[in-house]
């Protein structure tokens, strides 16, 4: 059985997409929060995280999954994935920022850390049942879709 099946593929793809989408709205939130708002960097960023996580969720759970029951089980791992996320995204930025780097290369470095791991967790652990390999597929078998 081959890795890199059509449906596999499709599915990194369509992880992608969303993920970047809610990369742009976490990063967006954080230089509103930041620059324009003023707010310290640990407020601006967990204000953003949360945005991009929930952002991130949804269209994870309903794009790339194709999950559309409402499961508590899936929510309660997927509050943990945030714990774990938020707290890297946090020592990741804090750390560039401290190597006196600016801290949107901490959000670039943290999130592209963050979206590896988040995709096999993502498939494997939270949305466990419905592969992201059959999620993208109908696109492609109905394009009407």
């Amino acid at each position: 059985m081959s890795i890199l099946t059509k449906s596999n593929v499709m599915s990194v793809l369509v992880y992608g997409l969303v993920g970047g989408t809610a990369f742009f709205i976490d990063l967006g939130t954080l230089i509103l929060s930041r620059d324009v708002a003023g707010l310290v960097l640990p407020v601006a960023t967990a204000i953003a995280l949360l945005a991009g996580l929930v952002a991130s969720y949804l269209m994870q759970r309903f794009l790339t999954f194709r999950q559309s029951q409402v499961t508590w089980h899936s929510l309660w791992k997927y509050a943990l994935l945030v714990t774990a996320n938020w707290g890297a995204t946090l020592l990741i930025i804090h750390l560039v920022e401290t190597a006196s780097v600016n801290y949107v290369w901490g959000k670039v470095l943290a999130t592209a850390v963050i979206t590896v791991w988040n995709y096999f967790i993502y498939r494997f652990w939270i949305f466990r049942g419905t592969s992201g390999a059959a999620a993208a597929t109908p696109y492609l078998d109905n394009p009407a879709r």
